[in-house]
């Protein structure tokens, strides 16, 4: 959910599924940052130097500041080629800070948290919008049947619901075609920065995640081998070699004698 951030143009969304994540858009860019828990805890440590607390009611306090953007004591913005430096600042008794240093995203980035969740939202509200239309239209239909049938209302009757009258009175909503393109609705668009992470980074600074590098067929097997498994390798060889070079000169021999008789 994107909330506005006090007293700036800008826009906030904020995950922390699996690292922190942070998004801002002015809806015209978007920036944003992603840090584990460890490069998180460095950027509230730099941000407040003078303070010294614990690690986990530090990141409470950035969690609070980052889930309510609006609810701060004041909030400052920089933005420079390809970043944003968003300062914002909350009073818990004390004054904490949290600095984030945003990079601008790609298009496809934009399309994908901005664009399209936007025209999803209007397909929607069409959607709702031609339902509760019909929904209306019967309500008249079975008032003017109960008419018809000379049964009476004790209540005061509802205006006949004029539908080409409703829809005029918002001309630039219904601008929009009433069923956008599925291309559009459910286009699949991967960005540079999206990165699926296997597992949250550790708290005691490694990381858990192993790597399985899967050999090719061609490669060679001096890039693995020992010295001393070449040296084997080397030895079970060389009695190969040797049987076979016997074994020809032993042929070449007979022959030799047979050519002598």
């Amino acid at each position: 959910m994107w909330k506005d951030v006090k007293d700036t143009c800008f826009y906030l969304s904020y995950s922390d599924i699996c690292d922190y994540e942070v998004f801002v858009t002015d809806y015209l860019s978007i920036w944003y940052v992603r840090l584990p828990r460890l490069k998180f805890l460095q950027c509230l440590k730099d941000s407040n130097t003078l303070l010294h607390m614990k690690d986990d009611v530090m990141v409470n306090k950035a969690v609070d500041i980052l889930s309510n953007p609006n609810d701060i004591k004041n909030a400052n913005t920089k933005v420079e080629t390809n970043s944003l430096t968003l300062t914002m600042t909350k009073q818990f008794g004390y004054t904490f800070k949290l600095i984030l240093n945003l990079s601008e995203g790609s298009r496809e980035l934009f399309f994908l948290k901005i664009t399209q969740p936007l025209i999803q939202n209007i397909q929607q509200l069409k959607d709702n919008e031609a339902e509760l239309c019909d929904l209306l239209m019967k309500k008249d239909q079975e008032i003017k049947k109960l008419r018809t049938t000379g049964q009476t209302h004790s209540h005061e009757e509802t205006v006949i619901f004029n539908r080409d009258t409703f829809l005029r009175k918002h001309n630039d909503y219904y601008r929009i075609p009433d069923k956008l393109p599925s291309t559009v609705l459910d286009k699949v668009v991967f960005a540079p920065e999206t990165v699926i992470n296997v597992k949250p980074e550790s708290l005691n600074g490694t990381s858990d995640v192993k790597f399985n590098i899967k050999a090719e067929p061609n490669s060679q097997i001096t890039d693995t081998l020992t010295i001393e498994q070449i040296a084997n390798v080397k030895d079970e060889n060389e009695p190969k070699v040797k049987r076979e070079l016997s074994t020809n000169l032993s042929k070449e021999r007979k022959k030799i004698k047979k050519l002598n008789f």
